[in-house]
């Protein structure tokens, strides 16, 4: 598995792993529970989207609209 995201959040993580699922991506959301540790971990980078190998590119498009979308919801 390749990570393709590091996820602001597990929301975050979340909803890009549906968009992927929609996609016929499988993905895994990865540290989702070391949230709960945030006092005592550094908040950032804890949560990340991953990718079966072989679904890179595919993955890679989603990503980039997921982010584009994410930028422009302000």
């Amino acid at each position: 598995m390749i990570i393709v995201y590091h996820a602001n959040d597990l929301i975050d993580a979340n909803l890009l792993a549906h968009r992927l699922d929609d996609a016929g991506i499988n993905s895994f959301v990865n540290g989702g529970f070391l949230t709960g540790g945030i006092g005592e971990l550094p908040a950032a980078g804890l949560v990340t989207v991953a990718v079966e190998d072989d679904q890179l590119d595919d993955a890679m498009a989603v990503v980039v609209a997921f982010k584009r979308d994410m930028d422009h919801s302000d």
